[in-house]
């Protein structure tokens, strides 16, 4: 026979011993495939599940990712703000903030908007980007926010704190723009150089980036990706007609699925099944301290999910007809290189998905493989070190880290023992040979195809966190080497801390005073309703100034100024409170010997005074007496006609109103009547001076011009009196331009606004375009009894320093820039309220 008949029979004996067993085993494996099938069918629909999980987790930590950005961009043009804001002294700085918001605007794709609001909701400097194209808005197109929901917010914000807003659409000169323009708002205060807020900075984001990012993060066939907000409507939908459908009330997750929608928005994250498929569900908070959400869901419908198992049983069709002509070691060895293909399959996948994860994180993300060097890294890697990736892919790693730094050791070391460590900080070099600290997690994997180890590390830039620390140790060295005393007490005021000098003055040491409230200190001067007003004003969020006359530990009795405020967390929770003193004894021991020689100096000025006084009395008096006395005798004298009686008469009546005048001025001076402050508008109090003065505007046929600023505070102080001031300012302004030749005569009023460090002040000028006053003139106005004019009493002015002195205000006068004499008024708003907490807290 040949060998074409000697494998026929070798081939039909093979087929006849092998059919019984065959049969056997074809039921056999009937009953295993049904069995592998429902298996690898259910395998199948849980690894699709934990897919699910992993995508919108996947998701979620990249637009988590994109937000946090969001957030390190926003507070990094705050402090570039707030620096010019502080440190501009050309008057610049509207310039310098538009140029700062043009770079970064044209940087940032993502934003579209940059503004700079003041106090009053204006704003002051804005910038759009609108098609690739960064613009600064002219000021007449600028426009006053005070009535959008975000300034409320911004306006509540204290320092350091961070506005976000829900991602909303945008809306100009009251419409929603069309395209719809989904925007994020973030927003914080701006603080000047003396610590006081000038206005607020508000960045609105293009969602669209985020939503971009979110769309592309999913790698799978089966599910259906969404995000929503809190309240169940679309945010995205992989139905783009469904995107934003805020614009929709009847048509949202909430209202499609209620019942469904309800458990998910009960809890965190999980999976649902019901008629129609599951629902993967994940929370994502993407912007911290916040309890605004978003909701992101992959669904995939139940026929999808029916299909795995007819795809399950299509793949595996051939391997079972393989394994019905094969033996069962066959089957075992086919079955365990299937599974291992498989696998490598899926590792494959996993490896690129991992990189895509790895690609847009915000972190330093680099792959090393056994021999130390670099096979992947991405781009955030790169940018940081500023390099190419054709730079440093497949050179060691070790060539990045300074010579100096264990890092490379350490690392050497995890690839030999197969133990890396879990977390460590190490030194990186960039291309410009700056040196970055990096906090480093470490992960070992191992490449089972080839059994080789490869390290991925993930590190976040911690230099400038560092920087901080330090200053902190550094501010707290500060502390302790104070000059002043400083404690600190729990939300309880039980004390927590105080530093050396506390001990130094009081004579108790920290462990004596830890745990107590600071009212064993108390000497029992102060009043209780003194300590409500502390708290009622530290527990509205304001800062208290006030003295205390408390006791040391030996009895002795001891004056300390004492500034006391609250600190919060990050919530804005009340933490500790914090109190710095000053120790004042000496100098009220000085101040009060001080006062007794002032006291006895003024009264051997007031005799001094007194006798001044009288002689001008006596010499202002004597020549209207005289007219009068002279009237009087030709009129006794008779024979005059009615003229010239009617011309004594008057001139009689003219000096007595003079005299009159005269009395009431120095009663007025000499007189001074106890102030009774009320809160009061300083535009109106303005506004009626003028009406007051308008017999003498009207007969002098003068202009009067005011100029107030908006949202000008309200001022504690008398109205009457402040009314005598500014009407005695006018009618002086009025009687200067008497003489104007050919110019009209005008007055203008002003009132502004002004910030010091003592506080709030308000700041009046009245200027008038007179023929002026000369310096050494001016400089007499003040004294009692000196007037320029005929028949002025020369109390005026003198009346009106007094009454804005007693206010703690200030009044200057100046000659104008070109005709005329400016008198400038400067009154704080509240001087008096702190005076009378002062008197009626005995502290």
């Amino acid at each position: 026979m040949d060998k074409r008949e000697i494998r026929s029979v070798a081939t039909s004996n093979l087929t006849r011993e092998l059919v019984p067993f065959l049969a056997s085993l074809f039921i056999v494996l009937i009953a295993l495939f049904a069995m592998h099938h429902q298996s690898s069918k259910k395998t199948e629909i849980e690894a699709m599940k934990r897919h699910e999980v992993d995508i919108t987790r996947l998701s979620s930590s990249i637009i988590q990712s994109k937000t946090d950005s969001l957030l390190i961009d926003t507070r990094f043009i705050a402090d570039v703000a707030e620096r010019i804001v502080q440190e501009d002294k050309s008057g610049e700085i509207n310039a310098s903030l538009s140029q700062i918001f043009m770079d970064y605007s044209e940087e940032h794709q993502e934003i579209s908007q940059i503004r700079y609001l003041d106090l009053s909701g204006q704003e002051i400097v804005r910038v759009n980007r609108l098609d690739d194209i960064s613009i600064t808005v002219p000021p007449a197109k600028l426009q006053n926010k005070s009535d959008r929901y975000y300034y409320k917010e911004l306006y509540r914000l204290s320092q350091k704190q961070v506005f976000y807003s829900p991602m909303d659409l945008n809306i100009e000169h009251g419409v929603i723009q069309n395209p719809l323009q989904k925007t994020i708002r973030i927003g914080t205060s701006i603080y000047d150089a003396e610590g006081y807020r000038s206005g607020w900075l508000l960045v609105n984001i293009s969602a669209d980036h985020i939503l971009t990012a979110f769309r592309e993060s999913s790698d799978s066939m089966n599910s259906e990706l969404m995000l929503l907000n809190s309240v169940g409507y679309y945010l995205e939908h992989p139905n783009q007609a469904e995107n934003w459908n805020l614009l929709n009330e009847e048509h949202s997750f909430s209202a499609d699925y209620v019942d469904l929608w309800q458990s998910i928005d009960e809890t965190e994250s999980g999976q649902l099944s019901n008629k129609i498929g599951l629902f993967s569900y994940t929370t994502l908070f993407p912007f911290p301290n916040q309890d605004y959400y978003w909701k992101v869901i992959s669904f995939v419908p139940n026929d999808k999910i029916e299909a795995m198992g007819s795809a399950v049983l299509s793949r595996n069709m051939p391997v079972y007809l393989l394994l019905l002509v094969l033996s069962i070691v066959a089957t075992g060895l086919i079955t365990f290189y299937r599974l291992r293909f498989t696998q490598a399959q899926l590792e494959k996948e996993y490896a690129k998905s991992y990189r895509n994860i790895l690609q847009d994180i915000d972190l330093l993300a680099v792959s090393l493989d056994d021999q130390g060097n670099i096979s992947y890294c991405n781009d955030h890697f790169l940018h940081k070190l500023n390099l190419r990736d054709q730079d440093i892919v497949g050179r060691s790693f070790s060539h990045l880290i300074p010579v100096d730094d264990p890092s490379s050791i350490m690392l050497a070391e995890a690839f030999k023992t197969n133990e890396p460590p879990d977390h460590f900080h190490g030194n990186l070099v960039t291309k410009d040979g700056v040196e970055l600290i990096i906090d480093w997690s470490v992960t070992l994997t191992q490449d089972k195809p080839i059994k080789k180890s490869r390290l991925t590390l993930l590190g976040k830039d911690i230099t400038t966190q560092l920087a901080i620390e330090e200053e902190l140790r550094t501010l707290s060295r500060a502390v302790e080497q104070s000059a002043s005393t400083v404690m600190i007490t729990n939300a309880a005021a039980e004390i927590q801390y105080v530093n050396p000098k506390f001990t130094q003055l009081t004579g108790y040491s920290a462990d004596e005073v830890k745990g107590k409230n600071p009212r064993f200190l108390q000497s029992g001067e102060t009043s209780k309703a003194g300590y409500k007003k502390l708290w009622d004003k530290v527990l509205s969020g304001g800062e208290w100034r006030g003295e205390f006359h408390n006791k040391k530990k030996n009895g002795e009795l001891y004056w300390e100024h004492t500034t006391i405020s609250q600190i919060k967390n990050q919530e804005g929770e009340t933490t500790h409170y914090l109190a710095v003193k000053e120790d004042l004894t000496e100098q009220k021991r000085l101040a009060a010997e001080a006062k007794e020689r002032d006291q006895e100096i003024m009264k051997n000025r007031e005799l001094a005074v007194v006798g001044r006084i009288a002689n001008m009395i006596a010499h202002d008096l004597r020549n209207p007496l005289s007219s009068v006395k002279m009237s009087l005798q030709i009129l006794g004298k008779g024979q005059h006609d009615v003229t010239e009686k009617e011309e004594l008469v008057t001139i009689s009546l003219d000096q007595v109103r003079y005299m009159e005048n005269m009395i009431s001025d120095l009663l007025s001076y000499s007189r001074q009547s106890d102030l009774k402050p009320t809160w009061l508008s300083i535009d109106k109090l303005l506004d009626n001076a003028v009406s007051v003065t308008q017999k003498a505007i009207t007969t002098q046929n003068v202009t009067v011009k005011t100029e107030y600023h908006t949202g000008l505070p309200t001022m504690f102080g008398d109205r009457t009196k402040l009314l005598q001031v500014f009407s005695n300012l006018i009618l002086n302004a009025v009687q200067a331009t008497e003489n104007n030749g050919n110019r009209k005569p005008i007055i203008t009023i002003k009132a502004s606004l002004v910030l010091s460090s003592e506080g709030t002040n308000i700041q009046v000028e009245i200027q008038d375009n007179g023929s002026g006053i000369d310096d050494e003139t001016i400089s007499k106005l003040y004294e009692p009894f000196f007037t320029t004019r005929a028949k002025g009493t020369g109390l005026g002015l003198a009346i009106v320093r007094s009454v804005i002195k007693r206010h703690a205000g200030t009044i200057s006068l100046s000659p104008g820039q070109l005709y005329g004499t400016s008198a400038m008024v400067i009154l704080p708003t509240n001087a008096l309220s702190d005076e009378k907490d002062r008197l009626e807290v005995a502290i």
